[in-house]
Order: structure tokens, then sequence, then C-alpha cells
């Protein structure tokens, strides 16, 4: 059913473009031609936007999914059992952290102007359709920049949650270390291997 929509939408343009409008004329080339350019550097602005957001979604990973590894080789496994509430609540965080920038940065539907429905004879062999396709074309191009603005909204907010959720765990660890006893604060579990020259003399 989608597929039958959207050829519906198409054959709707080409007949509008076909059958053309009544106050669109070559006169208005100026007109158009600067809506035009506005949207679409609307939607190539949005669309860098969310490339950048990306990026720093990336990066959050490969920060959260360090901290773990650290964690992971100086946290002693034996005291775990014994680990503060702080220590839980900072792990959950970090989680949720890297759980948000994980779906911020997931592949997202790229939007253009579907311009199969421009190549029809009627439409390319008449020489007063070129101002009718670049309106057609600004009308798609906002369109467009329309929905890539509100993927850009949708990361954004989900990398501003992970970012707090990174805050909260960093917190939790810092008042673990301040208020937990020695007991229960994680040691690390990798051991100083002494040279040969520093060991103690054996006892005779």
């Amino acid at each position: 059913m989608p597929d039958v929509k959207k050829n519906k939408a198409g054959d709707d343009t080409r007949e509008r473009i076909e059958t053309g409008y009544p106050g669109l004329h070559p006169t208005n080339t100026a007109t158009v031609d600067l809506l035009y350019t506005e949207a679409k550097s609307r939607y190539d602005a949005n669309r860098e936007r969310s490339k950048t957001l990306d990026g720093k979604a990336g990066t959050l990973i490969t920060i959260i999914t360090t901290g773990f590894g650290a964690f992971a080789i100086l946290g002693d496994p034996a005291k775990i059992g014994t680990t503060t509430t702080w220590v839980i609540v900072g792990l959950f965080a970090f989680a949720a952290a890297f759980v948000l920038a994980l779906v911020a940065q997931r592949p997202s539907d790229v939007q253009f102007p579907n311009l199969s429905v421009y190549v029809n004879l009627g439409v390319v062999t008449n020489p007063a359709n070129a101002i009718r396709v670049k309106y057609e074309l600004t009308r798609a191009w906002l369109r467009d920049a329309e929905q890539s603005n509100g993927s850009t909204l949708v990361k954004g907010r989900l990398l501003n949650a992970a970012t707090a959720f990174i805050g909260i765990g960093l917190a939790s660890l810092t008042l673990n270390y301040i208020f937990a006893s020695p007991g229960e604060k994680p040691v690390p579990t990798v051991r100083v291997i002494l040279q040969p020259s520093t060991l103690p003399a054996p006892h005779h």
C-alpha cells in the first residue's frame, strides 16, 4: 500500500508540472531561484548538523567503552559483593548513557526529492517546465529539511541525556571513593612484579 501512495504522489507531481501553474512564468525565475537556494541550504545545514551529532555519539560510545574496560581491568571482582550503592548507580548510569548514544547513532533514512517523477517526455521536452520543476524541487527540499530537522532534534536530545547520565556515573563513583570504607572501594587487580635484583634474599 505505501508504494501505491508514493506512485500516486509522483503522478500528481507530473500532472501539476505538465498542466503548469497559471502564475508561474519564465519571468518568475529569480524568485523561484531564491526560494530553491534557501530550501536547499536549509536541508544541507540540517544534514551537516546530523553528521556532527553522529560523530559526538561515536565519541561518547568510545569514552564509555573505555571506562567499562578500565573498570573491568582495575576493579577487584572479589569485592563485587561488598560494592556500595554508589558504584552500582554509577555503572547503571554508564550503561544507560551507552544505550542512548548508540540509539542516537543509529542510521536514519536520508530524504531526497524524488527526481523520477520528472523523468517524463512531456515534462523534459517542454522548456516552460523548467521553472515549474524547480518550484516542485523547492517544495521537496523544504519537506525533507523539516524531516531532517526532526531527526536532528531527536539525536540532540538523546545525546544530552547520555551526557547527563555520564555525569551521574562520574559523580556516583566519586562519592563512592569519598564515603566508602577501604574495604568497599575497588582496588587494582594488577600486581607489581618485582625484578629479581630487588627480591629479598632467601633465609637459610
